[in-house]
């Protein structure tokens, strides 16, 4: 990736920022962390991982005119994921228009809720968002180094899979308004246990000096936090609530402003959820009620993380991009609503779950015989427990296909594709790092990386 700053960074800035002595007056026009699109005036980081791979790239990146900063950079850093965040932090603070910096967690529902909050808020001012699921300290990063000058609102999606990494990533960005979606099972097994998960991401809130969070109504976990605010769905007590008035009608009220009804058309109860966590957002951000609807309406299906593509006489639900128990859940849900004639699932492992990983696979092997699917195939090293799961709820055996743990991606594509009828829907799901979302790019026939 390479980004072209709105506000180019003095090299002497950087070299501050990374403990460097030797200053040298240069403007930063661009950052990239592919030595291959280095080019004079850019800044390359080297995050490769292993050391001759970034003395490689570094030198193709030195050769090309840029830059370096890593291990064995022109500017030395021996964390560059951590200088980079350094670096984004500084960028954030030269952005004179700023109103707010909305930071976005929770175990499940952060890139959805990201999405709508970014349609929502555009309507009303320039607004910049992180892309697609960049949520860990280089994806924050870059999404802000991303941001033209003119922003005025920045919404942030943070992510986490060790203890530690939201307070990092939020004492970088300072969010006055910080949101959880919910408190699930994701990386439970880095953290031992969902009140451990409800710590880490309280501190989005935590690190900031001046920030308002807002959370899930009648979260236990989330109780007693001061300066925060509620939301829910058809739920007095909650300072914030969307109202169902009938099949895709809705108000949305709020805490010291009156209801306003709009329309909306997705149903899915988690897409609802959601919605109500960006209208909250959008609210505090100082957008009434009756000016939201005008943003609910540039919401479109292609805001939603599960993608839908026809492939001829199939279609590919493909939410391959993470997974845990609750949005295998919602995305179980998603596909039974769809108008398919058969509905089908491809389920890979499952990550970063520990002691928990039989219970919680076999769990989704449950969810996925309650969702009476006409085919259920598994793959990974889980992939056992998913099956016994479903065969233990009912779920007819002819109707369950255990490809295995060694099988390779594109003999599991041509498995399926060798099976799938008419008008049938694959929900492909399962953790990024287990590859099965190689599994449904080859599917679809998307040959990029």
């Amino acid at each position: 990736m390479r980004i072209v700053l709105s506000n180019p960074i003095s090299l002497e800035k950087i070299e501050k920022i990374s403990n460097n002595q030797d200053l040298t007056h240069f403007n930063i026009k661009a950052i990239t962390t592919d030595s291959r699109l280095a080019r004079p005036d850019d800044l390359f980081v080297s995050l490769a991982k292993n050391d001759q791979d970034s003395v490689n790239h570094i030198r193709e990146a030195e050769q090309r005119g840029a830059v370096t900063l890593g291990r064995y950079g022109t500017v030395h850093s021996p964390d560059p994921a951590g200088s980079l965040l350094s670096i984004a932090m500084h960028y954030r603070s030269s952005l004179s228009s700023l109103r707010h910096t909305v930071a976005i967690t929770g175990s499940v529902g952060k890139t959805t809720t990201k999405e709508f909050a970014s349609n929502i808020l555009s309507a009303s001012y320039p607004t910049h968002h992180s892309d697609a699921n960049m949520n860990n300290r280089i994806g924050v990063a870059l999404s802000i180094l991303s941001a033209p000058k003119e922003t005025e609102v920045l919404v942030l999606e943070v992510g986490t899979n060790h203890p530690g990494e939201i307070a990092e990533i939020s004492s970088c960005i300072q969010p006055d308004i910080a949101l959880i979606t919910f408190i699930g099972t994701s990386h439970i097994g880095n953290f031992g246990s969902r009140e451990e998960i409800a710590r880490e991401k309280l501190s989005i809130h935590t690190q900031s000096n001046k920030c308002t969070l807002i959370r899930p109504y009648a979260e236990p976990l989330l109780e007693g936090i001061a300066s925060s605010l509620t939301f829910g769905r058809n739920v007095v007590e909650a300072d914030y609530s969307l109202n169902t008035l009938n099949d895709c009608l809705y108000t949305f009220r709020a805490a010291n402003d009156e209801s306003y009804p709009f329309g909306f058309e997705f149903k899915d109860p988690h897409l609802l959820h959601d919605l109500t966590a960006a209208l909250a957002i959008s609210h505090l951000c100082e957008i009434k009620t009756s000016e939201l609807c005008r943003g609910v309406v540039l919401i479109t299906a292609n805001d939603l993380r599960h993608r839908i593509t026809e492939c001829g006489n199939y279609s590919i639900l493909n939410d391959s991009y993470n997974a845990s128990y609750e949005s295998v859940a919602a995305a179980l849900k998603m596909l039974k609503a769809n108008k398919a004639t058969f509905h089908s699932a491809l389920f890979g492992d499952v990550l970063e779950l520990g002691e928990y990983s039989a219970e919680i696979h076999e769990r989704i092997g449950e969810l996925a015989a309650e969702s009476e699917l006409d085919t259920l195939y598994v793959v990974g090293e889980y992939c056992e427990y998913i099956a016994k799961g479903a065969l233990k709820k009912g779920m007819p055996k002819g109707k369950v296909s255990i490809i295995g743990k060694a099988v390779s991606e594109s003999d599991i594509a041509s498995i399926i594709k060798n099976n799938m009828r008419d008008a049938e829907m694959l929900l492909v799901k399962g953790s990024h790092a287990s590859g099965i979302h190689r599994v449904a790019k080859l599917l679809i026939g998307d040959t990029n990386d």
